[in-house]
């Protein structure tokens, strides 16, 4: 069985990538579910709306 190989994206490329494939980023929280911030390097959510 072969390991599962998941690509990191930095917040910014990540958000344009979803919004070229016509999704709407609608929010982005931290691990503990709350707002996440800018600046976050950890652990975020991001919750995907299609269009």
């Amino acid at each position: 069985m072969s390991p599962w190989i998941l690509p990191w994206y930095p917040r910014e490329q990540f958000e344009k990538l979803a919004t070229t494939a016509g999704l709407a980023v609608t929010a982005v929280t931290d691990a503990d579910g709350k707002p996440a911030r800018g600046d976050d390097t950890g652990v975020v959510h991001f919750r995907l709306q299609s269009g």
